[in-house]
């Protein structure tokens, strides 16, 4: 929550050192220890003079665990909950009129790790992020994913197919050194090396053209504005640095097939993506179908639900049946038919939508008798 959990209470959390940070921080992990099955603190950016809460991850609560019961133990002057996030005012190891803000973000089980790499080293995640967007990799809470292009600008997290949440597995994958982010960087320019040593690393999703990056949207340029770790690498390590990115040959196709290849994920995403062009397929048709219907609106719609009631499409013919057929079991029409009988069947549509029009309002009227 960045310091500012307790504000509206009128509880003071001055910033505080390093130092500080380090010895609370050491401190609370021990604490926490014997409350959750596991405990770890995300790598801190080098060269930080001062913090404005300390930030602790958990994962596997032992049983009877709360954040009422950990305040105790703490000996918290008041806790607040945001979501997965519960901040602690702890005493001020050196101004008694004071407190620090102890965050205890509580992680999913087997995610501490992922939530550690997402988390360190200041805006890292977020410029990561940035650089790959363009590429149709996301990082969320839950992992990397992969997102499939024809799917995304109709439903963006139904297009996402995951990847993987180790965090070995996705940096050897973006191609960054696992064991130079695990040892730790001695300075900013370290970290922006790192970053511009992935292999799909593109300036072109950073660079400013004019006013601003091709790929920057309005949550990119907030973040410059706020976050100066993004703000110096794009506006300050990417100018110093022409050639970093230059040379990038990857496109969204080919990163989206390396991606499926390299995590095994083939069989999900041709899952998702043959229900997508289903999905598809059958609202094109629907569309062509309304199109033919001489009405609009509650008399279109009468229509549409009496055709998907009465008529059976079998071989690619139309059948008109006797017995209505429940909703539920209704079953899509594309799949039934070809070009040359879609033709067929809007035909037959066109000519006798007004049987069914019929039928589905004596079908109504008998219902309301009921």
């Amino acid at each position: 929550m960045g310091g500012h959990a307790f504000e509206k209470l009128g509880i003071s959390t001055p910033r505080i050192s390093t130092h500080v940070y380090k010895d609370l921080a050491s401190k609370y992990l021990e604490v926490l220890a014997s409350f959750f099955q596991r405990v770890t603190c995300s790598h801190e950016p080098p060269n930080k003079d001062s913090h404005g809460d300390v930030d602790l991850l958990v994962e596997g609560p032992h049983l009877g665990v709360s954040s009422e019961h950990l305040a105790e133990v703490l000996d918290a002057k008041v806790h607040v909950t945001n979501g997965t996030v519960t901040s602690y005012a702890v005493l001020h190891p050196d101004d008694p009129s004071a407190y620090v803000q102890l965050d205890v973000q509580v992680c999913r089980e087997g995610f501490l790790e992922w939530q550690q790499f997402m988390t360190s080293y200041g805006d890292v995640s977020q410029i990561l992020g940035v650089v790959h967007r363009s590429l149709g990799l996301s990082s969320t809470d839950k992992g990397l994913h992969v997102r499939i292009p024809e799917m995304e600008a109709k439903n963006r997290k139904a297009s996402m197919v995951y990847l993987s949440h180790d965090p070995e597995e996705v940096m050897k994958f973006l191609g960054l050194n696992p064991s130079l982010f695990h040892s730790g960087f001695d300075s900013e320019a370290e970290i922006y090396r790192w970053i511009a040593s992935g292999r799909f690393f593109n300036r072109n999703a950073l660079e400013t053209h004019g006013h601003h990056p091709p790929e920057e949207n309005s949550n990119d340029r907030t973040r410059r504005m706020k976050r100066g770790m993004y703000r110096r690498f794009v506006e300050g390590w990417m100018m110093d640095n022409p050639h970093a990115g230059s040379d990038c040959h990857w496109d969204r196709d080919s990163v989206l097939l390396e991606a499926i290849k390299n995590f095994a994920r083939e069989e999900e995403y041709q899952t998702k993506l043959r229900k997508y062009q289903d999905v598809a397929r059958e609202e094109a048709l629907w569309a062509k179908i309304k199109m033919t219907i001489p009405r609009k609106n509650d008399s279109l719609r009468l229509v549409v639900r009496g055709l998907k009631r009465w008529i059976e499409v079998k071989n690619g013919r139309p059948i008109v049946r006797n017995k209505a057929l429940p909703g539920k079991e209704f079953q899509p029409w594309s799949s039934k038919i070809d070009e040359r009988s879609q033709l067929g069947l809007l035909d037959w549509i066109r000519d006798n939508w007004v049987i069914v029009q019929t039928k589905e309002k004596g079908f109504i009227k008998r219902a309301v008798c009921v």
